[in-house]
């Protein structure tokens, strides 16, 4: 049997998403020709490329103290949960939706 470049080795990476976000996505990437696959190793080639996330992250535009405390204390729970090896199947605080 011959070899090809597609019989490489490859890894496997699962990624949680809220189910409407799931599904808003997949209409968005069928839009641009793409399937949801494609589209993740399209984002992870830029990041190896780059060597940087290849887009901005920012905090909120709405930076009044009260709402840059409330996104602090979310990722600082999401970050907590995570270092502990916990699935975050959803993470849907408001303030921190655009960052996670």
């Amino acid at each position: 049997m011959l070899k090809t470049k597609q019989s490489q080795k490859t890894a496997v990476i699962q990624v949680r998403i809220n189910k409407k976000d799931k599904i808003a996505l997949q209409k968005t990437l069928a839009k641009l020709g793409l399937t949801t696959s494609q589209a993740t190793h399209l984002y992870f080639q830029q990041i190896l490329l780059k060597k940087r996330i290849p887009m901005e992250i920012s905090l909120p535009n709405n930076e009044d103290e009260n709402s840059q405390a409330n996104f602090q204390k979310s990722q600082a729970k999401l970050v907590s949960k995570l270092d502990e090896g916990e699935i975050i199947p959803e993470f849907t605080d408001k303030n921190a939706r655009g960052f996670v």
